[in-house]
């Protein structure tokens, strides 16, 4: 089993538009010398992704994967529109701008609209936390997603497969309420009332019991309305 994947402070990065920000008095005892040493330091070739970008938190996942020996993402690959050969952006650059088998230019504009669109339709599946008591309502499922070490790994999926048990609790005791409650009804004898020309007696209840359970019944339904949605 690998070691638990840590990331590490190892580099010291400096942007060069933050160097001209040094005041001038400050740069002859600290950046010229800084651009002196690297003539006695080994040549590196380094992405630099900063915090704030959208890229960083997956760049970390895929070096996380990589160290703990998981498979490397695979290289995206889309279609020519003229004769549907698979090619990556690396082969389109290598045929200048076109299709290596057939060699039609390649657009990307339509390209990159496509994988905008399905970014978003990805990013609005967001993985967070689901809701703690008391918090919450209906019945929403729950899956799995795979955001990165620093991401909560709970998503609501129309196809999940769990529920918060304080939800699922909510509504059973919702259920257990109204069961109760339509029991509760006058049915005995005391309470009939016979009509003429009704064979069967007749049961009084009283305005504020009746729209009682009307609005557990509404609840209910709601509840249930809501599950339906989703599925």
């Amino acid at each position: 089993m690998p070691a638990e994947f840590k990331r590490e402070d190892r580099y010291i990065v400096i942007k060069r538009n933050d160097l001209k920000k040094v005041p001038v008095a400050y740069r002859a005892h600290l950046v010229d010398p800084m651009f002196a040493l690297l003539a006695h330091l080994p040549p590196r070739k380094c992405l630099v992704i900063e915090s704030d970008w959208p890229e960083f938190e997956p760049a970390w996942a895929m070096i996380e994967a990589r160290m703990n020996g998981q498979p490397p993402t695979p290289v995206r690959k889309l279609k020519c529109w003229s004769c549907q050969e698979a090619f990556s952006l690396k082969d389109r650059q290598a045929n200048d701008g076109g299709c290596g088998k057939c060699g039609a230019e390649i657009e990307l504009d339509d390209y990159l609209a496509a994988i905008l669109a399905e970014n978003e339709q990805l990013r609005g599946i967001q993985p967070d936390w689901p809701p703690r008591p008391p918090d919450g309502d209906g019945l929403p499922r729950y899956g799995l997603r795979w955001n990165g070490p620093q991401q909560p790994l709970s998503t609501p999926m129309e196809d999940g497969y769990w529920t918060p048990w304080h939800l699922a609790e909510k509504i059973q005791s919702q259920l257990a309420e109204l069961v109760s409650a339509v029991r509760s009804i006058n049915h005995g004898p005391r309470h009939a009332h016979h009509m003429p020309g009704d064979d069967e007696p007749c049961y009084l209840q009283r305005k504020e019991w009746v729209e009682w359970v009307l609005g557990m019944c509404a609840e209910a339904e709601a509840a249930l309305m809501s599950k339906a949605k989703r599925e």
